[in-house]
This record gives C-alpha cells, structure tokens and sequence, in this order.
C-alpha cells in the first residue's frame, strides 16, 4: 500500500512525493543507528578493555588507508590488521594483498599484518559500508564508528625518502573521478612528471601531457616512498591519493561530482574544481 501511495504523490503530488521519500531515509537512518547498537557497545568496550586488539579489512586499498587513523589513534595498544582476501575485482585479492603489505608492516603503530584465517576479531571495519551518512569524509567514518579522534592534518602513514625522485612531479590519475572539465596539459612548464597509476591510465593522461613518463613500481611501499619523496602530487580520488594524504606532503586533489567524500585535511593540502583554480594552485606550489 505505501508502495503505491508513494508512486500516485510521484505523478501527481510531487511536495507530498519528496517529503515521504525524506521521511523514509530519515527512518531508515534511524533504524540503521539503532540496530547497530550492539555493535557500537561492543567496539567501546573492545577500546576500553583490552590491552590488544584484532580488526579486519576487506578493502577497498583506499578505504584500508582511510582506516588507518583508528590504529594509529590506538598505537599505545597492541593492534593487529587482518585483511580479508576476497579474490575479486572489487575489494582485496591476493595480488594486491602481496604488494600492500610491505607498506603496512612499515606502519610503526601496527604490531602484526596477516590474511583472515578465522581470528577471533575485536573491530571489524567493514562496518563502515553500511554507515548511512554518506556526505562524511572516508577519514572520519571509521573514526565516528570507534568514537576515537585523530587529527587528521597530521601524517598517519610513514615510508622512506628516495633522492631520485624528489624534483618530480608525481601524478596518479584513475579513470574513475575524473572532472572532464580538466586538462593537465599546461603542467608540461614545469619538469619532469612521472605516473605511478595503472598503465591504461597512464595513456588516457599521456593524450594531454605528451612529457609524462611511466614508472610501475614493485609494491605500494616503493610508491609511497616516491610520493613521499616527490616535488609535489596530484591525482583525483584514488588509492595513490589517499597515500598522499596520508603522508601530509604537498598534493593537490582534482575534485568531481563522483568524489564528495575526500577531502584534504592539514595546510599542505589543496583542492579544485576548476581549470583556472588547478593552474593556479600549481604555479603557485611550483614557483621555487
């Protein structure tokens, strides 16, 4: 009945339509907080109580590097990550697995990195994916589920420097996110640029910047460590972004319609929507 209610209001009482549509996400909102409940009871007492804890991950890599605060926020405890190794296109398979672990192992604040073999789990953060606030950045819903606080200008993810690269402009750019509005050829004034993304990638941004170069690099820890050495980042919402946040080095972000829920935090940061924005943002950053 309230199926067809809502259908009839749609065709010929739009105000009415959209105030039962709103009524349904706020139930439905409400509903998910006081179902999870439990769940929010048994992670404070997990945060309270114990001296060690478990959390598991499925991914996505970026949402892995987003969770990564709550550990860090925890490093005067033993934390463990146990990553769930799913085998599919869309979260954590074992080839990706095999090259990020290095970069975790490097993360002082964690005392082991495993695949799920059935350990008993404290924090499970793929709770987040039912998390209905959606317009939250990545960073601050794990943080919301645990009811921990982290600063998030500072850095959360450390790797080496490597000399070779720090007058480089590192760029990864994933297919996905894009703003089509954006063209990144006018960044061929300003040096050498390196792409550490996908390849097919790397050709799709090779159309505009004729300089650009490709480098593959051997696991996730190498490409933080190039990031981490770089003159300066850029990407759009992608894994390579997220270690650029994390890291805190200088980065700008390409903003779309597609990725509201990253945002820089910390005054090495910036974003843009707008071409004019983009250029000056980096001639700016570029100018020494």
């Amino acid at each position: 009945m309230k199926f067809l209610v809502k259908r009839f209001n749609k065709i010929f009482n739009k105000e009415k339509y959209f105030k039962i549509k709103f009524n349904e996400q706020e139930e439905k909102r409400q509903n998910f907080l006081n179902s999870f409940k439990e769940n929010i009871d048994k992670i404070r007492f997990v945060l309270r109580e114990k001296k060690e804890i478990n959390f598991l991950h499925s991914g996505q890599l970026g949402d892995i590097i987003c969770s990564l605060p709550v550990i860090y926020s925890l490093s005067k405890k033993k934390c463990n990550l146990f990553l769930n190794i799913k085998n599919d296109n869309k979260f954590l398979n074992f080839q990706l697995y095999k090259k990020l672990l290095p970069l975790l192992k490097n993360q002082p604040y964690i005392a082991k990195v495993d695949t799920f073999k059935n350990q008993i789990i404290d924090i499970d953060l793929d709770l987040f994916r039912n998390f209905p606030f959606l317009w939250f950045s990545a960073n601050k819903i794990f943080l919301q589920l645990t009811g921990l606080h982290f600063d998030l200008s500072k850095r959360f993810i450390y790797s080496k420097k490597i000399d070779k690269f720090k007058k480089k402009i590192v760029i990864i750019r994933s297919l996905r996110r894009q703003n089509k509005s954006i063209n990144y050829s006018f960044l061929k004034n300003y040096g050498e640029l390196i792409f550490l993304g996908l390849k097919d990638e790397f050709i799709n941004l090779k159309k505009q910047l004729s300089t650009l170069c490709y480098y593959k690099c051997d696991n996730f820890l190498e490409m933080c460590s190039i990031i981490n050495s770089s003159r300066l980042f850029i990407g759009n919402a992608s894994f390579g972004y997220h270690l650029a946040e994390g890291l805190k080095v200088k980065r700008v972000l390409e903003k779309s319609s597609d990725g509201p829920d990253i945002t820089p935090f910390g005054n090495t940061g910036y974003e843009f929507f707008f071409q004019e924005d983009f250029e000056k943002i980096c001639k700016s950053l570029l100018k020494n």
